[in-house]
């Protein structure tokens, strides 16, 4: 299925395959490796295939909780950081 022009028919498993998830352009590159990694490791397993449109609050909820469980502080923060540039 080709992806449409309309971002709500995008999944977030596509947003990542085609790069086009940055949170903020001008970054060094390894930051933004590091959000790449974040991406594909944490939020494209815990998302899944779902479109944007059908992502809900309490799929980021989850995935801020697992986060914040499981992980460094800082790497939460990154991986909401990169979740947030999704739907920005």
């Amino acid at each position: 299925m080709p992806v449409r022009e309309d971002p709500a028919y995008v999944s977030v498993v596509e947003l990542g395959e085609g790069g086009r998830v940055v949170s903020n352009p001008a970054e060094r590159e390894s930051t933004l490796a590091r959000e790449e990694v974040s991406l594909r490791l944490h939020a494209i397993p815990s998302l899944g295939h779902n479109r944007l449109d059908q992502v809900s609050p309490r799929q980021i909820q989850q995935l801020v909780n697992e986060g914040a469980n499981h992980r460094a502080a800082r790497s939460a923060r990154r991986d909401y950081g990169v979740v947030r540039a999704i739907f920005s």
